[in-house]
């Protein structure tokens, strides 16, 4: 995912035929010197972004150092770790999740309605008959015309039933048929 980097090193003021000892270090990666071989480049890979230091030091033998140079880097991070883009995204996912609020809002606002709707449908059709069947057995009661307010009564009462049912319908849609729709229809 990230490329490495390849530092070069020339040793300048030793002869082509001296041989000498080199060590390297990223302050802020490295705890230890690393040996390299003379004429190589420094490789390093896998920095996280950051500063670093980058230190060599030459020796022509084991025990004094001879040459000792830094360099500073910086390595940026990509655009996908930068603090815009992460507050971008956090942006983002805040309007998402408000969104999402406003839509369940709004969903439970239109059951609020629905609700609402079938109370009053309820108290229209279901509560009007209802209320004839009261008035019918009071009549009944009174003794007069008798069997004509008991086939009120019966007529009110599946009128309520088919009300009932026909509300029912609505509101459960697992019976939402084709044939189910044709058979309301007819009826």
């Amino acid at each position: 995912d990230s490329f490495p980097l390849r530092f070069d090193v020339a040793v300048l003021g030793f002869g082509n035929d001296q041989k000498y000892h080199s060590y390297y270090q990223v302050e802020g990666l490295d705890k230890r010197w690393v040996p390299t071989s003379s004429n190589e480049p420094i490789t390093i890979s896998q920095l996280q972004p950051g500063n670093y230091s980058l230190t060599v030091k030459v020796s022509l033998d084991d025990n004094h150092w001879n040459y000792s140079q830094s360099i500073k880097f910086t390595i940026l991070p990509k655009w996908y770790q930068t603090y815009w883009f992460k507050g971008i995204i956090t942006c983002l996912l805040l309007l998402a999740t408000y969104a999402i609020y406003l839509a369940k809002l709004n969903q439970y606002k239109n059951a609020q309605l629905v609700r609402r709707d079938i109370a009053n449908d309820l108290h229209d059709d279901i509560g009007s008959t209802l209320n004839s069947i009261k008035i019918y057995t009071h009549l009944l009661l009174s003794g007069k015309n008798q069997l004509e307010y008991v086939n009120k009564i019966k007529e009110g009462v599946k009128e309520a039933t088919d009300g009932l049912r026909d509300m029912i319908w609505v509101l459960d849609d697992s019976h939402d048929t084709l044939d189910e729709l044709l058979i309301r229809i007819k009826k």
